[in-house]
């Protein structure tokens, strides 16, 4: 009895410790408030970035929006500044070769009024009210930063359209864009004319931002402005046109590598033709 209770013992230990061994899944992303993205808000001096299956590095300028999984290189005499999502800043030291260490984290978002944790529904109402007191909150954490006057203005425009307030949003990157000849932010005031349906707005916004990337080299710009012109051609329904920019996109797209992006271009090419 004793060998066999002693046996049991051993094997229950034995249980337990592989329990400990075994790997663990990551951690699931704490719903945070904060912004939707990792935004570059100082630059100075030369500045490039890499993403997964990018053949090359491709210069950053003020605006840009950084993924966790972009390589950062910064030239010797070169720095700059990232806010990340979560409004934690984070230096970019001259000579700098390495990731992007924004803290992984959903932040939670506002679809009319109710609550999105990324892209699942929650299920709850939230009162205006509440909605206007986290922006305030957000905002308040923006002007604690000490940025200079545009940085704060590009934060800002960011908390209001994570949060759906797209007229405040585009307020303040239209303050910034008269100001300002960053393409970065005629890509994002892009974007927003013509999610409202504005495509004349958005074609000269798309037009300004172009003309910026390619004077950067940036290829990746090109290529999503490319984009944002097929489909403002194609808000104005010009088919045609579209196409011919959407090809151009997915050109650039598969030339650098991004095969992410190509697939994406291929599809709203087959949508185009339908």
């Amino acid at each position: 009895m004793m060998i066999r209770n002693f046996a049991l013992f051993l094997l229950l230990g034995l249980a337990l410790l592989l329990a400990d061994c075994a790997p663990q899944p990551p951690p699931t992303p704490t719903p945070t408030p904060g912004l939707s993205r990792h935004l570059l808000v100082e630059v100075m001096g030369d500045l490039s970035h890499k993403r997964p299956g990018w053949g090359e590095y491709l210069p950053l300028s003020f605006g840009t929006a950084l993924d966790r999984d972009d390589l950062l290189r910064a030239a010797p005499d070169a720095h700059g500044l990232v806010v990340c999502a979560d409004l934690e800043p984070f230096q970019i030291p001259g000579d700098y070769l390495g990731g992007l260490p924004c803290r992984r984290s959903e932040p939670v978002f506002v679809r009319g009024r109710d609550l999105v944790d990324g892209s699942f529904h929650i299920g709850i109402r939230v009162p205006l009210y509440e909605i206007e007191m986290l922006i305030a909150m957000l905002i308040a954490r923006v002007r604690e930063l000490g940025l200079d006057e545009r940085a704060t203005w590009l934060l800002e425009a960011e908390v209001y359209a994570t949060y759906r307030q797209r007229d405040n949003a585009i307020a303040l990157l239209e303050k910034l864009a008269a100001e300002d000849d960053a393409p970065a932010v005629y890509r994002r005031l892009g974007d927003f004319y013509l999610e409202g349906g504005l495509c004349a707005k958005a074609q000269e916004a798309y037009e300004h931002a172009l003309d910026g990337y390619c004077a950067l080299k940036d290829k990746e710009g090109e290529a999503y402005i490319l984009v944002g012109l097929g489909l403002t051609h194609r808000c104005n329904h010009d088919d045609d046109m579209a196409r011919d920019h959407l090809e151009q996109a997915r050109d650039l797209y598969l030339a650098l590598g991004d095969a992410t992006s190509t697939t994406w271009v291929e599809w709203l090419l087959t949508e185009n033709d339908r």
